[in-house]
């Protein structure tokens, strides 16, 4: 894989993350935990 490869994919795992990461948190404050 090459180095471009590798960077984009960790970016956009980097990003997905931080969404779920977002996710959860809207979550938690709508359910008040």
């Amino acid at each position: 894989m090459s180095t471009r490869e590798c960077y984009l994919q960790k970016s956009y795992v980097g990003r997905s993350s931080k969404m779920m990461d977002d996710m959860k948190a809207t979550l938690r404050e709508l359910h008040g935990v």
